[in-house]
């Protein structure tokens, strides 16, 4: 009764923050990192909060110090950082903002390996059988598998939530980094698939074999094992605590290659993810950060985490200068991150968080007075899907150059040629598609139950359009009747060139269109770097002819077309009531000539609003929009009922139209 009422009052007012309720809510979040300085006195802690609370901060990410290596603190040490946090949390629930305790679960210092820690550390598969050092950070690494060290980790993080009133945790950097060799691993290892782990670590270094397939899908399975033991634990002992999960890219292969983690675990196993984005160019890479994030905000969808739970954590600071900040980057990502579905988690992570300096920042308090019902805006409204497929993901021989990377290069043409759609995951076709059309680009491995689904797809009725290398083996690389080993090294890309002319054939009440070849390459725009060359979209030609085509199979009931050929970029979400909330963020001035450097360090260029129509199949009864920074909410003239023109942003801007 208490949640409901308090986030009844919150919609209604609108205004500030209120006490922060026991337990996990579904509103969207204003959240900071706090990398906590255990020197400061109270009257510092009492100005920061003061200070996040007047900035719009309703959550609070604490950590840092050493204390982000848990395993590195004295005891001294760790009740020292945790009576200023017991401080903290206080000061921060007087003022109706939750704190998330953040550590590394798993990492520790070479110098704080005794000899009774020793035989719970991950090994490498060195000679000389020593553990693993991770070159990010020089540091050492528990195993996952070894029930010891969960038992040791679980006691010391019981021991912290009992002492400090956290609302939640997150666990971090839990992951087998190449692999380990721990007696613990080995007897695992024999028992689930036989031989020995040190012949299979050898024979699984074999990239596209099946000893390769399987190296990978042990460790996803292990680690999935632990993220598992993990959230049971908590909801078990502490039901009310929210458990946030930090993520890599939705659609890169390094976290499953590399880590033997994988972004639907995340989903699985947590309430909130937090996508943690790396580059400082993230202006200039919105394209590859905007296709990822559908695949996000597709997961949370569908599980039991709604939307409002995925959260952007970029970082605004510079490759070169750790100490220097583009507030506009910042107001750029946090519109990015509401545009694409999610909330924004304001991080400078080499200063203390928000401080007094920071008050001109003006995008929270803009979110906290004329957005508190951004959670009612529903699901992502489109009629064409794109599957993404975790499967040809997670054992594409060559990196993201097949699967991923087409992806990637149809949702980059349908957004810049205005057409929405919408990431659909191997889980969402488990449920029934309401789509026009599927895309499935260069879906190279799929299970016998996934391809059963699309073609119930196709039989009910709808439309499927093939591009590439697709149903070539199932997810352990062996042929689809399941009779034979296939070679994935034999993959080829070879991109498809005008005219397009797909084949078709009737499948039930539906139909099927294929492009044997692949979308090509040139049409995907990767993530830019600072000081990288300026690579623009090219072979504009072929990607026009792609989204003809889309409109062409699809009829879809909503586009947007430029004046100019340039779009901003936008998403649109249908409400409860059938309404359409169409958030639009101005990524014009994200275009380089071709050759020169992405700027180092990277700034915002907010580019010059264009003139755009937003075509309906439904008339329009009426429209508004509303604009950061002021607030102006203004109404649109509609003497087009199917045809409304307007200006795109100036820097952000919410449309709404009424049906």
């Amino acid at each position: 009764m208490l949640m409901n009422f308090l986030k009844l009052f919150y919609l209604l007012a609108a205004i500030v923050l209120l006490p922060a309720a026991m337990g996990i809510d579904n509103g969207f979040q204003r959240r900071s990192f706090w990398l906590l300085d255990p020197t400061l006195s109270d009257r510092q802690l009492e100005n920061h909060v003061a200070t996040l609370k007047s900035a719009g901060v309703d959550t609070v990410i604490l950590g840092g110090g050493d204390h982000h290596y848990l395993f590195n603190q004295t005891d001294a040490a760790l009740n020292a950082y945790l009576r200023t946090a017991e401080k903290i949390v206080a000061l921060c629930h007087q003022n109706g903002i939750k704190v998330i305790e953040h550590h590394s679960n798993v990492l520790i210092s070479p110098e704080n390996c005794t000899e009774a820690l020793a035989p719970m550390l991950l090994m490498g598969f060195s000679s000389d059988g020593k553990s693993g050092i991770w070159p990010e950070y020089g540091t050492r690494s528990f195993c996952p598998n070894n029930p010891e060290y969960r038992e040791l980790y679980w006691q010391k993080l019981r021991y912290i939530l009992d002492q400090v009133d956290f609302d939640g945790i997150m666990s971090d950097d839990a992951s087998f980094h190449a692999g380990c060799a721990c007696k613990v691993c080995q007897e695992k290892w024999r028992k689930e698939n036989g031989g020995d782990i040190f012949s299979a670590f050898a024979a699984g270094s074999n990239t596209g074999t099946k000893e390769w397939i399987l190296w990978h899908a042990t460790r996803k399975r292990w680690m999935r094992d632990f993220h598992c033991w993990l959230d049971g634990r908590i909801k078990a002992e502490y039901p009310e605590l929210i458990h946030y999960k930090l993520a890599n890219d939705s659609t890169s292969p390094w976290p499953s290659q590399i880590s033997g983690l994988y972004p639907e675990l995340y989903a699985e196993t947590g309430d909130v993810i937090v996508w943690e984005i790396y580059n400082p160019a993230d202006f200039y890479s919105f394209r590859r950060l905007s296709s990822s994030a559908a695949v996000y905000r597709e997961l949370c969808e569908l599980d039991n985490i709604p939307a409002s739970r995925f959260t952007l954590l970029p970082y605004a600071d510079t490759a070169d200068h750790r100490d220097i900040f583009d507030r506009e980057e910042e107001t750029f990502m946090w519109a990015f991150s509401i545009c694409v579905g999610g909330d924004f988690t304001f991080a400078r992570v080499f200063l203390t968080g928000i401080t007094p300096s920071d008050q001109p920042e003006k995008f929270f308090r803009f979110e906290q007075q004329f957005l508190p019902d951004r959670a009612g805006w529903g699901k992502t409204f489109a009629d064409i899907g794109i599957l993404f497929s975790a499967d040809s993901r997670d054992i594409d021989p060559q990196w993201e150059n097949i699967h991923s990377a087409s992806y990637h290069a149809w949702a980059q043409v349908l957004q810049d040629h205005g057409i929405p759609y919408r990431a659909v995951t191997q889980k969402t076709l488990e449920g029934d598609l309401d789509l026009r059309l599927l895309i499935i680009p260069d879906v190279f491995a799929i299970s016998a139950d996934d391809l059963a689904r699309v073609y119930r797809f196709a039989e009910s009725g709808g439309k499927i359009l093939l591009s590439g290398n697709n149903f070539l083996c199932l997810p352990d690389g062996r042929t689809l009747d399941g009779k034979s080993e296939f070679a994935l090294n034999s993959l080829k890309i070879e991109p498809f060139a005008l005219p397009l002319n797909p084949d078709s054939e009737r499948r039930g009440k539906g139909e099927i269109f294929t492009l044997k070849k692949s979308i090509p390459r040139e049409l995907f725009q990767n993530q830019i770097n600072e000081g990288s060359t300026w690579l623009p979209v090219s072979k504009p030609e072929i990607a026009a002819a792609c989204a003809d085509l889309v409109k062409e199979l699809a009829s879809p009931r909503i586009t947007i077309s430029p004046a100019n050929g340039k779009l901003p970029l936008f998403r649109i979400y249908r409400n409860a009531d059938g309404n359409l909330s169409i958030p639009m963020v101005n990524t014009l001035g994200a275009e380089l000539p071709p050759g020169e450097a992405v700027p180092q360090p990277s700034r915002v260029i907010w580019g010059q609003p264009v003139k755009i129509t937003v075509h309906t199949a439904e008339p329009i009864k009426s429209a508004a929009l509303l604009s950061y920074p002021d607030g102006t909410v203004t109404e649109l003239p509609v003497s087009d009922p199917r045809n409304l023109e307007l200006l795109s942003p100036e820097k952000f801007q919410i449309l709404t139209l009424k049906f």
